[in-house]
């Protein structure tokens, strides 16, 4: 057995990144299943650069997976790396909760809807407007999309929603090749996640309850526009 260095690099906010030194000792892939799982996780998440003694043809991810760390150690990072990830989504969501606010005071569906670049920069926010504009057209993710402007890719963009986005939305994001969607709420509703997955889109669910009441509560009172709005009689 032998042991080197392996940094990984990650952010922590949208304004601050860390760089973290984990030793890696290198044996047969039996014996230390939980700490292969959670390599594997943090191999296939972060950028990965070799340290100095670090073996000749080991220093990509895909071959980091075949290998064992230290359990202590590397789960210090997967939890960090974790926590951090849930905090970025967190604070993406409420932005995206605010627009859904917004609509529910202008008498609309609460339905909100922002895009990020992934390192957590705001490109646009919007929300559900059909009720407001009399634009069925006009939900909380196309909204977003049309007050990003004209982008030359959005494949490093996230889409970020209150709701599991209908099918004319997931359609949007497989369209213009958006390879991420954070999601509030997928229990009133499901959508397309899961389509979207299977076509190789990250669609993270963030199962929040603030998200969920609100809109559950606008149901209650109006089913009618809640039935048209996701095309049921």
């Amino acid at each position: 057995m032998f042991t080197s260095s392996l940094y990984v690099h990650f952010g922590c906010s949208p304004v601050q990144c860390s760089i973290f030194q984990i030793d890696i000792g290198f044996c047969s892939s039996e014996g230390h299943p939980d700490a292969l799982t959670i390599l594997k996780e943090v191999a296939s998440r972060v950028e990965v650069q070799p340290g100095p003694e670090f073996p000749p043809g080991l220093g990509t991810p895909c071959r980091l997976t075949s290998l064992i760390s230290s359990y202590t150690r590397t789960s210090i990072a997967y939890d960090h790396l974790h926590m951090n990830d849930r905090d970025l989504h967190d604070s993406m969501l409420a932005v995206a909760l605010e627009e859904a606010g917004y609509s529910r005071a202008e008498g609309g569906i609460p339905i909100g809807a922002a895009l990020f670049t992934r390192a957590g920069k705001l490109v646009s926010s919007g929300h559900n407007r059909r009720v407001q504009q009399g634009d069925p057209s006009m939900h909380g993710e196309t909204d977003a999309f049309r007050r990003a402007g004209r982008q030359k890719s959005y494949r490093d963009l996230v889409m970020v929603t209150t709701l599991a986005p209908c099918w004319y939305c997931s359609g949007l994001i497989r369209q213009f090749h958006i390879g991420k969607v954070v999601v509030g709420d997928s229990r009133t509703f499901s959508g397309g996640i899961e389509w979207l997955r299977e076509n190789g889109v990250e669609v993270v669910d963030l199962d929040n309850n603030a998200c969920r009441e609100l809109l559950q509560g606008y149901i209650a009172v109006h089913p009618e526009v809640w039935n048209e709005d996701i095309g049921e009689e």
